[in-house]
């Protein structure tokens, strides 16, 4: 009886990684194509893959365990396809792609007594998905609030109408490739293993175009510019994106149309500034109306107005909050906040019976300047954030 085991190097009760470990190890060890002419090697690699194969498989190795590989046999019978794993390499495709260059693909025909073959081979689709595409949209900061529907000229590859994206012309559309016979796949050997990779003549196609369409040179689709209608939503920012599905490139010979994506570009606004879902403006009151307190009318993003409490002794600087006046929540939980920030705005210039009644207010609250008219004026222009 064969020792899995000990062909491996591993105890009986090692665990899936010890096995995939000592398995990757030997594996890279032994390999054929490391070892050119080694037919002692080549028997190594067959052996330890043997084990692994029933290692690392659940159930064959509990039967393993227990009847041994007479058991296997009885249980498992002599199916190739039950006994042999084709899903051992996927952990090793490192292994595969040492000696293949990367370019091939992972079809295998192992020639030992347990030979499997990957369902992997076959003719490929002929089906190529279109691309996706983007297109950027610059809107105003009021369209960002409110939504708008856009109609967008987009530059786009289109199913060719003369052949219906088929591609070919006349009743005898193709004819089969005679190089790979119509499979899209052709076999390279590599010491014992068998390695199949996409047919270059035909591309993986199976078939050749005698007769390309004249419209799209064979390729089933062709340049176009199209009108299309987007909806932005209400609260979009720069740097979101509205996705259309089908809307992008055909595809090639049946294959799906690409997706496309509106990129968003919201532009500055000339008074109200966006942070987020909230919005930012200021407002200018005179000092008056900072001193003793006042209601001002402003008006909102939307064009609607909005009353502004402007408490006595308000300071320059003060930002009040109006909740829920900002921009719309794209999700559709509400709207954001607006900030007010307030602007205390200094007369430029009095005359002698106001000038009075301010020097009577600065002697009570500021006695040190009161002497000092002009002095005192500056300081309080540039205390209230006026101009001169």
């Amino acid at each position: 009886m064969k020792d899995y085991y000990a062909i491996l190097g591993v105890s009986r009760n090692a665990t899936e990684e010890e096995i995939k470990k000592a398995y990757r190890r030997l594996a890279l060890q032994y390999h054929p194509d490391r070892n050119p002419g080694n037919k002692e090697a080549e028997e190594k690699f067959k052996e330890i893959t043997e084990a692994y194969s029933v290692l690392i498989d659940k159930e064959k190795r509990a039967i393993y365990d227990r009847y041994g590989t007479e058991g296997l046999h009885r249980h498992v019978g002599a199916d190739p396809g039950r006994y042999w794993n084709p899903e051992i390499f996927r952990d090793f495709e490192d292994i595969f792609r040492w000696f293949m260059n990367g370019g091939w693909e992972r079809v295998f025909h192992f020639s030992w007594p347990w030979a499997w073959e990957s369902s992997r081979t076959g003719r490929p689709s002929d089906a190529v998905p279109g691309e996706d595409l983007q297109y950027t949209l610059t809107i105003s900061l009021e369209d960002a609030y409110r939504g708008k529907t856009v109609s967008l000229k987009v530059p786009k590859r289109v199913v060719c109408s003369q052949c219906q994206g088929a591609g070919t012309e006349g009743r005898y559309r193709d004819q089969t490739c005679p190089t790979c016979r119509g499979t899209g796949m052709m076999q390279a050997q590599r010491s014992f293993l068998f390695i199949s990779q996409t047919c270059a003549r035909c591309g993986g196609l199976g078939r050749i175009i005698t007769n390309p369409c004249t419209h799209c040179h064979g390729e089933g689709r062709v340049a176009d510019t199209q009108t299309i209608e987007v909806r932005i939503p209400p609260g979009v920012d720069t740097g979101m994106q509205v996705r259309l599905r089908g809307e992008g490139d055909a595809g090639i010979r049946g294959g799906p149309a690409g997706d496309l994506y509106v990129l968003i570009k919201v532009q500055e606004h000339p008074i109200f500034r966006r942070q987020g879902d909230d919005l930012y403006v200021e407002q200018s009151i005179s000092i008056f109306q900072a001193l003793v307190g006042d209601e001002v009318e402003i008006q909102t993003l939307d064009g609607q107005k909005e009353v502004l409490h402007i408490e006595p002794g308000t300071q320059p600087g003060t930002i009040i909050k109006i909740p829920g006046r900002g921009m719309p929540r794209v999700q559709g939980n509400g709207h954001g906040d607006l900030y007010v920030q307030v602007k205390v705005v200094v007369p430029a210039q009095v005359d002698e019976e106001d000038r009075a009644i301010l020097e009577k207010m600065a002697r009570k609250y500021h006695p040190d300047i009161a002497p000092q008219q002009r002095r005192m004026f500056r300081r309080m222009r540039d205390f209230f954030g006026g101009t001169h």
